[in-house]
């Protein structure tokens, strides 16, 4: 093989291993589905969700999205949201594949916890291109933040090696199908609860894919839901208000005694086997039957608490131990959670953890989503953390629920802005406008990010709505920014006069922001001066050397100079300067007074011609020695 030939194939071989490299690591984009529904304690369910999306992001192969049927992914890509029949996934199949088509994702996962076991999770898999759905079951020992992150990096496992390691999910049967079990004996009945076997747990038929025997009774009572293995206790991971333990009166469910039926969806097994009469229950299951209405019936409402206002006060007092105190007292005595975990984040906020903050926010808002407050201090916390879409999503809840609430608007827009995108942020401040057209603050914002984008017209109608909005030092700051807009856009008169007009609200001061600014300020007004002398030093030579330049051309020329002249000294001697400042300002008023004694020198000579040759050499004098004092200013 002759050797350009070998080597070009060693090169496309070369070329082909990198790109698949490339390929391989490529990260596919996942959305995420959490259903918290089925939990019995939602708070660590949805810690774990966080902890799961967190680490998805981490890993540097995934891009996660939590998907919600508000999500600003759902709502672009006009997707239906699916909806489960009694909690059934796989009844909303076809739901899910149309979600991951429109959505544009590579890979979709629903994440939902088995009821009535401690972080026992099913996860159903869908990939872009595969017709079936994968099922994943993990389950974890203990509770709080290691078995969070065990989970987490189980699944991530289980993701890395494909859906082939996955099986594929089927249909699960209606409940109905039950009842269709051959029927039991009703002397069987009373004696199952005896045996050692039978679940005291509140374990049901199919929790973790296994069956118990026709024999059981398959489902537990709800009245009793067992021991809280599910919910984590004070002390096994994470701080008191974050879990619960056992409930002041409710005992853990054991065994019925003997000679008594299980109470619950046990007692119908009565009417099973109508034939035989001969058997009533004993009379001991109806007093054990009756009184479970009352159980199950939802507590009625608690008037709040002392505790959270009290909390309150003891964080302004900056007394972080008696606001422990206080919200452990307050969702004892059964205040909202939602308030309570909110709470939370504020002490957690004037600790300086804004880790703990976040959590303890997202905690608030799994317990009571309408806390437009936390969802605002959110997307502030997450915007910090480099998750800006995320921090988007949060602000978006906020104005669409509070159409008025401007913090939403000015966070959302500052966020675009800070992503280069200030044509978006404009229009996030002109939407604010629409509830607010009286606030200045926002026409000022408006006019910065429109100037930003070089939108000049746009700009200075913002700022121009703002000075009539404004007074005082305020209207003058916004007259400065109008001014800079003027000399950046080449109107140099227009932005002296907003200077002066400033200068005269603010009446002088020695701060060093007065200092600053007025240099500023005198700095433009010297090289439009300069500019102007440069442009009539050139016309007037060329017409002294004979050149095609007529005698009235140099005419308007000083004469436009006089005026511009004119207007700069009359803007000079408007502003009133700091008080370190005034010899160098008495300097400056003379050299412009010069300059515009060599214009009327300049404009006698082309009047009158060779009679008047020493107007000329005045001319030439006086604005040679106000250009060097200028210079030197």
């Amino acid at each position: 093989m002759p050797r350009p030939l070998a080597a070009s194939l060693v090169l496309a071989a070369a070329l082909l291993v990198v790109s698949a490299a490339g390929a391989a690591t490529a990260p596919r984009s996942v959305g995420v589905i959490v259903d918290a529904a089925p939990a019995a304690n939602r708070i660590p369910f949805v810690r774990f969700a966080d902890v799961l999306i967190e680490a998805l992001a981490g890993s540097r192969q995934w891009e996660p999205t939590a998907l919600y049927p508000e999500s600003p992914i759902v709502r672009v890509s006009g997707a239906v949201w699916p909806q489960p029949m009694r909690d059934d996934w796989m009844t909303a199949a076809d739901g899910l594949q149309a979600l991951l088509l429109a959505a544009e994702l590579d890979d979709l996962l629903v994440i939902r916890p088995i009821p009535a076991v401690t972080n026992d999770l099913e996860i159903f898999w869908l990939r872009q291109g595969e017709k079936d759905i994968r099922r994943l079951h993990l389950s974890e020992v203990g509770a709080g933040d290691q078995a969070y992150q065990a989970l987490s990096r189980r699944l991530l496992a289980q993701l890395e090696q494909g859906p082939e390691k996955a099986p594929v999910a089927v249909a699960r049967p209606e409940p109905a199908t039950v009842a269709t079990r051959p029927p039991v004996a009703p002397a069987t009945a009373p004696t199952a609860p005896a045996s050692p076997v039978t679940p005291g747990t509140g374990a049901a038929v199919g929790v973790g894919g296994h069956e118990t025997a026709p024999a059981v009774v398959p489902a537990a009572p709800p009245t009793a839901p067992g021991p809280t293995a599910d919910l984590p206790r004070p002390g096994a991971g994470e701080t008191r208000p974050g879990g619960e333990g056992p409930k002041p009166g409710v005992a853990p469910a054991t065994p019925a005694q003997p000679g008594a039926e299980p109470v619950g969806p046990q007692a119908p097994a009565t009417p099973v086997q109508p034939a035989t009469p001969a058997t009533p229950p004993p009379p001991t299951t109806l007093g054990a039957t009756t009184p479970t209405a009352p159980v199950t019936a939802p507590p009625a409402p608690r008037p709040p608490s002392p505790y959270l206002p009290a909390a309150e006060k003891y964080l302004k007092e900056r007394d972080f131990k008696r606001v422990e105190e206080m919200l452990v007292k307050a969702q004892d005595a059964g205040d909202a959670k939602g308030h309570v975990y909110a709470m939370w984040a504020e002490l957690e906020k004037a600790r300086q953890n804004p880790a703990a903050e976040r959590t303890w926010l997202q905690r608030a808002l799994a317990e009571d989503d309408s806390l437009n407050a936390a969802h605002l201090r959110l997307a502030e916390l997450l915007r910090q953390s480099g998750l800006w879409r995320k921090a988007a999503d949060e602000y978006e809840i906020v104005i669409k629920r509070e159409p008025k609430n401007l913090y939403a608007y000015l966070g959302l827009s500052a966020l675009y802005a800070s992503q280069s995108q200030p044509r978006r942020a404009a229009e996030i401040l002109t939407e604010a406008l629409q509830h607010a057209p009286q606030d200045a603050s926002l026409y000022v914002r408006l006019g910065d990010l429109q100037a930003q984008r070089q939108a000049w017209a746009e700009a200075e109608n913002a700022y121009d709505r703002a000075v009539r909005l404004t007074k005082g030092a305020q209207r003058a700051d916004v007259l400065d920014r109008l001014g800079d807009l003027y000399l950046a856009a080449g109107r140099e008169r227009e932005g002296f006069i907003c200077f002066a007009e400033a200068s005269k609200l603010r009446a002088g001061g020695s701060s060093t922001m007065a200092e600053k600014r007025y240099q500023q300020i005198m700095r433009a007004a010297d090289e439009s001066l300069l500019q102007t002398c440069e442009r009539t030093q050139a016309e007037l030579a060329a017409y002294l050397s004979g050149q095609s330049v007529y005698r009235e051309e140099v005419w308007l020329a000083l004469n436009d100079f006089r005026q511009q002249v004119q207007d700069i000294l009359g803007f000079v001697s408007s502003v009133v300067p700091p008080v370190t400042l005034k010899a160098n300002h008495l300097e400056r008023k003379l050299a412009y007074s010069l300059a515009a004694e060599a214009a009327l020198a300049g404009l006698d000579y082309i009047d009158q011609g060779a009679a008047k040759q020493q107007r000329l050499q005045d001319y030439h004098r006086l604005l040679n020695e106000a250009v060097a004092t200028i210079r030197q200013l």
